[in-house]
């Protein structure tokens, strides 16, 4: 999941190719938890890791 993440970013950032690979953290968000439901990640622990995300936000 690390990596498809990680190509969602890529492909969706404004940055130049090669640097940050910056998206809204909410978009972010988004596509964890879809990404985890696919993976069959229990939804409580997507639900704990995205609140641990967010905690001081």
């Amino acid at each position: 999941m690390p990596e498809t993440l990680k190509l969602i970013c890529e492909l969706l950032t404004a940055d130049p190719e090669g640097g940050a690979a910056r998206v809204q953290f909410d978009q972010w968000l988004e596509f964890y938890r879809y990404l985890g439901k696919i993976d069959e990640i229990p939804e409580h622990h997507i639900n704990h890791v995205l609140a641990y995300l967010t905690f001081d936000m």
